[in-house]
């Protein structure tokens, strides 16, 4: 798709991803950890984060909201779909069988324009071919609610509560890697929730699927050795590791040897491995990647 095209779906798009983030994330959310090694002790504190609500409003989108976000969250894997065959010059109102269709004798033009990863959305695509009578079914109002707030229609299709959200919290990513190459979190939160709808899809769980968490902050101070500025970057990834359970993902600050200027802010997981890293070639290597 040419960056014009790529525009248009992600405008497109921007409806039902605002739908569904702002509904997800109607939950409280757990505070991230920060830890503090620019002492010679490692200080660990929590840095809180925001909460739209409690599990008053998480109730009431279970109950009330629950359709309205499978069918956005369907909508958007269906406009890519769409877009993505039109880009190849196909219909301009293709039936949704002529699409489901589509993406198993050509899964390689949704791949090239989000995600990247043939395994991945190939697990995404047979979520939206096997979905796609429930939601034809929730359209013409012709779902029931399974005991946990899931629907299913009257062929048996169903999703139960657990595989919406998933679906919704996978599909909300989605319009942001349009065009983009996925990094390592955001492609580990993707398969973290393709895994969750392995009955849906059939395959087996895709490697390096992390659950989505708040990304921990750790922060060391440079030393200086001799005029030359390093960081103990083995301290800081051991501790992170040991303080969040091995989740390999945390956001690094820098600081100078006061311990109070800030020289550089990234992921912890761009940085490179070593107990004496040069701060001068580690700030040119993170350059382009910094937070």
């Amino acid at each position: 798709m040419t960056p014009v095209e790529l525009a248009e779906l992600a405008q497109d798009l921007s409806f039902e991803k605002w739908t569904l983030d702002e509904s997800l994330l109607a939950m409280p959310d757990p505070t991230r950890d920060v830890i503090d090694l620019r002492g010679p002790n490692a200080i660990i504190g929590a840095h809180a984060t925001s909460s739209l609500s409690g599990s008053a409003v998480a109730a009431f989108r279970d109950r009330v909201l629950l359709p309205l976000l499978f069918g956005s969250a369907w909508k958007i894997l269906d406009l890519i779909v769409e877009r993505a065959w039109q880009a190849k010059g196909g219909p301009t109102r293709p039936q949704i069988a002529q699409k489901a269709q589509r993406t198993i004798s050509h899964p390689d033009e949704t791949t090239s324009i989000v995600c990247g990863d043939p395994q991945m959305l190939g697990r995404i695509l047979a979520v939206y071919r096997n979905t796609s009578t429930l939601r034809h079914a929730l359209v013409h109002r012709r779902v029931s609610r399974l005991a946990d707030g899931g629907l299913v229609e009257a062929t048996g299709s169903h999703l139960s509560r657990n595989e919406i959200l998933a679906f919704c919290m996978l599909s909300r990513r989605l319009p942001e890697v349009v065009g983009r190459t996925i990094d390592a979190r955001t492609g580990s939160e993707l398969a973290w929730h393709v895994n969750l709808l392995s009955r849906v899809h059939g395959e087996q769980d895709l490697p390096d699927a992390y659950a989505p968490r708040p990304i921990d902050i750790v922060k060391v101070a440079a030393v200086d050795r001799d005029g030359r500025l390093t960081v103990d970057m083995d301290r800081a990834k051991g501790k992170a590791s040991s303080v969040n359970g091995g989740f390999p993902f945390a956001d690094l600050q820098i600081y100078l040897p006061d311990r109070e200027t800030l020289a550089i802010e990234c992921r912890l997981e761009d940085a490179p491995d070593g107990a004496e890293v040069c701060l001068q070639t580690l700030a040119r290597r993170l350059a382009g990647t910094q937070l």
